[in-house]
């Protein structure tokens, strides 16, 4: 099925696989993203990604009330605004995630869970594009 965010989705079965793609490397920028909701309620992201030799990345707090879903939304959102914020044109863009639904999420911006982020995501990738190398 095609995306109708004009970008490819793979998703890896295998942990292995993954790990192995990671360890090769990958041309342009690699993102690991994580979304949870802990045993007190809590929902929680992270976003790494590799700057050189060293490892960046962004750890938010969403407060209560809110499911793992959400979180792994609002993780993927901030994956691409990382990438669209980038000072310099980095090519291509992967996202390493284990949340299915919420990339099948992102390529929708019709009403219910999520639509917040999948429209954050589409400026995101709309801020990106025009940057990109040919």
């Amino acid at each position: 099925m095609a995306s109708p965010l004009d970008a490819s989705t793979t998703i890896e079965e295998e942990t292995a696989a993954a790990l192995e793609a990671r360890r090769l490397g990958r041309p342009g920028l690699s993102i690991f993203t994580d979304g949870s909701r802990l045993e007190n309620g809590a929902t929680v992201y992270a976003v790494t990604w590799k700057k050189g030799h060293a490892w960046k990345g962004h750890k938010t707090h969403m407060g209560w009330g809110q499911e793992a879903f959400d979180a792994e939304c609002a993780a993927l959102a901030r994956a691409l605004q990382v990438a669209a914020t980038r000072s310099h044109t980095i090519g291509a863009v992967t996202i390493f995630t284990d949340a299915q639904a919420a990339i099948w999420r992102m390529t929708s911006n019709d009403p219910g869970p999520g639509q917040k982020y999948a429209l954050e995501a589409r400026r995101h990738i709309a801020a990106y594009v025009p940057r990109s190398p040919t």
